[in-house]
């Protein structure tokens, strides 16, 4: 049976490599001036979705102060953890199927020069496939913080690590010296 240390350095990877994702190239943006095609500029997820990034460092941050709780603590972060997961999971994937890009009108209007209010023609938006590769590792992410938060440890396991700590604990000065003593 896996434990929680592994699982939570497995979601540690997974959110660090949904980090690197959020930096790649998500949108290639181009106009069509006299017949010809111009690329304005690719835009990474930070540039488009100014939430994603703070998103996905506070999971991060979640996971690392897990590792460090126990019990009632840890969680607690687990379930701060899965719902911050869900949560970006969410927003940022209604953000994707719809492909909004209204985050990066004022970028546009530096490239082209015209103002949203005056209208732009001929723009064409293309995504690129890292937004699918980051969706697909937020639901892996989103569920694997769930299922940790809610996840009960075996009885068996406590039971022996709790048998473990007896045995080695001495009761009294008088054990603490024979220990000493071997």
């Amino acid at each position: 049976m896996i434990n929680n240390r592994r699982l939570l350095t497995l979601l540690l990877l997974i959110q660090l490599i949904c980090l690197v994702i959020l930096t790649q190239s998500w949108f290639q943006i181009s106009m069509e001036i006299d017949r010809k095609i111009n690329i304005l500029d690719d835009f990474d997820a930070i540039a488009s979705y100014p939430v994603a990034m703070p998103f996905s460092l506070l999971s991060c941050t979640a996971i690392l102060i897990a590792f460090l709780l126990q019990g009632l603590g840890r969680r607690i972060v687990l379930v701060l953890l899965a719902a911050i997961s869900t949560l970006s999971m969410s927003f940022l994937g209604v953000q994707i199927l719809s492909r909004d890009i209204s985050g990066l009108d004022g970028q546009l209007e530096k490239l082209t020069g015209i103002a949203k209010t005056h209208g732009v023609e001929g723009l064409s938006t293309q995504m690129t496939f890292s937004p699918w590769i980051w969706l697909a590792f937020a639901i892996i992410s989103s569920s694997l913080s769930i299922y940790l938060a809610i996840r009960r440890q075996d009885p068996s396991s406590i039971r022996q690590q709790t048998k473990k700590t007896d045995k080695s604990a001495p009761r009294s000065s008088i054990e603490l010296w024979e220990r000493q003593r071997d």
